[in-house]
């Protein structure tokens, strides 16, 4: 059959429902039932959506769960999708949020309040998306202080210990994203969670970034006195007449003209 009588085909609906209960038949599938979207919803927000955050990837898994049950998809899939990532956003807020506790709610409250100031004359929030800039004692004394602002915060030490870390990157990205009017437009507990996750990993990130300023600042105290001295005596070095002569021992020198075959020279003396 040419290729262009497909149109045609799929525009006789009888036809094209009754094939579909024939191959429905026999190879043991049967129909999505409304039941049937609302259990696949309930397992992607539960079993996939806390570690796989992209929409096409979870389309995929449905087809996949779809098949293993045997359950044609439903033509519905994308609405299953926002549906369980919605569920999803919603169970991981309500558990950061318990988490947290009630004195911490309020300190991380306070990180949007626009008369909030830390300790380099801007808000802990703004500090907190910063960049740390180049190595430097300046920076390393910044990094610190910044890391005791956030300990002040005093996060719960188990705040997403049973959640995926892409799940949690995702979450730090989309807080340093925000403005502070942002995220005081947004609901408590979404807004909780960002901000959260913005300090959470922060905290691991800057005592990182200490070590990594630490070394570097090391190495270059270290190396900058090294080049000086170096600078230094090559700079000598090449003021000095008769440097060979006052750098090899006379023994060497005496050996060195014997093994050529000619007298042993005067020995220099230096001034």
């Amino acid at each position: 059959m040419p290729a262009a009588r497909l149109a045609d085909y799929w525009q006789a609906a009888r036809a094209v429902k009754r094939h579909r209960v024939e191959i429905r038949g026999v190879f043991g599938f049967r129909e999505a039932t409304r039941a049937d979207e609302e259990a696949l919803t309930a397992w992607l927000a539960e079993e996939v959506c806390p570690v796989e955050l992209g929409a096409d990837e979870l389309v995929d898994a449905v087809l996949v769960r779809c098949r293993a049950l045997q359950i044609e998809p439903p033509g519905r899939i994308e609405r299953i999708v926002g549906s369980a990532r919605a569920r999803c956003e919603q169970r991981f807020c309500a558990q950061t949020v318990e988490r947290l506790g009630s004195r911490c709610v309020a300190r991380l409250e306070a990180l949007v309040d626009e008369e909030t100031v830390g300790l380099s004359g801007q808000g802990l929030l703004a500090q907190l998306k910063a960049d740390r800039g180049r190595v430097g004692l300046e920076t390393l004394l910044r990094e610190i202080d910044e890391l005791a602002a956030v300990r002040g915060l005093e996060l719960p030490a188990d705040l997403f210990a049973d959640c995926s870390e892409k799940l949690v990157d995702a979450w730090r990205a989309r807080a340093a994203r925000l403005y502070p009017s942002d995220l005081r437009a947004s609901p408590v507990p979404i807004r909780l969670t960002l901000l959260g996750a913005l300090c959470r990993k922060r905290q691991s990130e800057i005592t990182d970034a200490l070590v990594d300023l630490l070394i570097g600042l090391v190495h270059k105290v270290n190396a900058t006195p090294e080049q000086r001295v170096e600078k230094t005596l090559t700079d000598d070095l090449k003021r000095v007449r008769a440097k060979h002569g006052i750098l090899l021992p006379a023994g060497s020198r005496r050996r060195g003209a014997a093994g050529r075959g000619g007298p042993p020279g005067p020995v220099s003396r230096g001034r």
